[in-house]
């Protein structure tokens, strides 16, 4: 059976994913040390909440230097919402903070155009811009559920995927190697969501 390692640091909607990789017969394996991510063939980072705090609780269970290793062994690694934010070098959501530092750049907030809800909350489409595995089943187009009120801006343009639009448009799929990030919850998007995901789990069988 395929496994996914899905990092529990306690910022992130883990049952959820554990569900939406378990309808594609994928096993999830929560990591919470080091040492389970020293162990993963794959790995999930998901998450909710502040920047600042996601990154706190990192640290502090030693996983944040785990991930980079991780990621220099050629693990593949998929952030999502907040897990993706975290890839960057740093993020200003609650005080600046040093983020993982997997992929160049930082977090700022999205502003919205007149007459736009903040946050960015529900349905939106994503706009192909360069296909990359994780988005081999994924039409361009697509609807995925967003909740979030920043966004990454890579220092690379190049490593962007996919943009959305909601009062400027900004990048909702990232990837580079084998860091990719997605900004809105595939775990929450249906069908589209779920070919996003079996992309991700194929990358991984790529090893």
């Amino acid at each position: 059976m395929t496994e996914a390692t899905v990092v529990d640091y306690g910022a992130g909607n883990l049952k959820s994913v554990e569900i939406a990789l378990g309808r594609l017969g994928c096993r999830a394996i929560r990591a919470a040390t080091p040492g389970d991510i020293g162990r993963a063939r794959r790995i999930i980072l998901p998450g909710v909440g502040s920047f600042s705090a996601g990154m706190t609780a990192l640290v502090s269970s030693g996983m944040d230097d785990a991930l980079r290793e991780a990621a220099e062994r050629g693990t593949p690694i998929l952030g999502i919402c907040l897990g993706m934010q975290m890839l960057m070098e740093r993020g200003a959501e609650g005080g600046c903070s040093k983020g993982l530092g997997l992929l160049a750049g930082g977090v700022v907030p999205l502003i919205p155009g007149r007459g736009l809800a903040m946050p960015h909350m529900g349905w939106n489409s994503v706009s192909i811009t360069r296909r990359v595995g994780i988005l081999d089943g994924v039409r361009d187009g697509a609807c995925f559920y967003f909740a979030h009120s920043y966004v990454v801006e890579p220092s690379d343009p190049g490593v962007v995927c996919a943009v959305t639009e909601h009062g400027w448009i900004f990048p909702s799929v990232v990837s580079s190697g084998v860091v990719s990030g997605v900004q809105f919850h595939p775990e929450k998007s249906r069908f589209d969501g779920a070919a996003l995901l079996g992309g991700f789990l194929a990358k991984g069988r790529e090893r």
